[in-house]
């Protein structure tokens, strides 16, 4: 028997949070990023910055280029982040993202030491608890070192390189809110990571409000159940099936029914004209032994709505989960616009 091919959608968020251990609420909707903004610790030094070895959320290492000694001066053995505090003595420079930013080319020695320029380069990074086929957001604030004219900063995402950026500094900082999506997670922990790429010179990029969040997480649809073809005539009358499969980290029955849709069509409506209930089933599709939603939609519907034409090639499923999560998934599509087409009944019991 030929099986079907089915498309990557959405997985449903909350009970695989509670399968890796994570907390499903702030998996879902919260923010992912310790100390995004390096408000800690608090630099109290009256220059106006500091370095540390260790700060809340961040490890912190030096460039793989980063020399062992320079100048007559031996690198320190652990690497520091320079975190910088407005207004800042240079000229009152300051941030709009909270007090404190880190500056990427750090120092080996701190305010008041007369070492200068030496080269501090550093990359710092965080290993993120994700959902495994989650769908990120990272958004974060950089500007370039007022008065240097060489800044760079290059930004990986479980080792891949998502954002290179340089820039040349003003009279003061010029901030710059950046957003990188989507970044799919694919195991319980994914590494973010930011490197200073400018010269070596203790004078580097600037770095705030960094901020990951979780869009959506991927599951398995499947348009049309039990037909791999996935052939859909614009002139059916009846109704469209969808399947959400069931999995052993997807409980179908936690997907909200009445916010399932696909564009700007919700499932069709069953049962009496004064107490319609929306059209949707619990079987196996796929024999799998684990429950899977299928939803129907009205073919005409989707049609009169645009959602499906001629030209289509896919349909993608959205719904909102209680936590609340968008979910959206997406199979493809086959349309045609001649031959018998069929109508269910809008009352009584839906085909499975």
């Amino acid at each position: 028997m030929k099986m079907k091919k089915i498309s990557s959608g959405i997985l449903f968020l909350f009970t695989l949070s509670i399968v890796l251990g994570v907390n499903p609420t702030s998996a879902a909707t919260g923010e992912i990023v310790t100390n995004g903004s390096f408000e800690e610790p608090e630099v109290t030094h009256s220059d106006k910055w500091g370095i540390y070895s260790s700060i809340p959320g961040w490890n912190i290492e030096w460039m793989p280029t980063v020399p062992l000694s320079w100048n007559g001066y031996s690198r320190p053995s652990k690497a520091y982040i320079e975190i910088q505090r407005e207004p800042h003595t240079d000229s009152g420079w300051e941030t709009p993202y909270g007090s404190q930013w880190a500056e990427l080319d750090s120092d080996w020695s701190g305010p008041g030491v007369s070492i200068r320029y030496e080269p501090a380069s550093i990359a710092i990074y965080q290993d993120l608890v994700t959902v495994p086929g989650g769908v990120y957001e990272l958004t974060f604030a950089y500007s370039p070192r007022p008065n240097v004219a060489d800044n760079r900063l290059i930004v990986k995402w479980k080792g891949t390189v998502v954002a290179n950026i340089s820039g040349s500094g003003g009279s003061s900082p010029q901030w710059t809110l950046r957003t990188v999506t989507p970044l799919t997670a694919t195991g319980g922990t994914t590494e973010l990571r930011f490197e200073e790429a400018g010269p070596h010179d203790s004078s580097g990029m600037f770095l705030d409000a960094v901020s990951v969040t979780l869009s959506y997480v991927s599951v398995k649809i499947d348009v049309k159940p039990g037909n791999h073809l996935n052939i859909i005539n614009l002139c059916d009358r009846g109704l469209l099936r969808v399947a959400i499969l069931g999995s052993s980290t997807l409980d179908v029955r936690t997907i909200d029914p009445e916010t399932i849709k696909i564009g700007s069509v919700h499932i069709a409506e069953r049962g009496s004209r004064k107490s319609p209930k929306k059209a949707y089933s619990y079987p196996d599709v796929n024999g799998d032994g684990i429950e899977d939603l299928v939803a129907f939609f009205s073919i005409p519907k989707l049609v009169s709505t645009g959602t499906l034409t001629e030209t289509t090639t896919s349909l993608t499923l959205t719904a909102t989960l209680s936590n609340p999560t968008t979910i959206s998934g997406t199979d493809s599509a086959k349309v045609k616009t001649a031959g018998p087409s069929r109508t269910f009944p809008r009352h009584g019991p839906m085909p499975v």
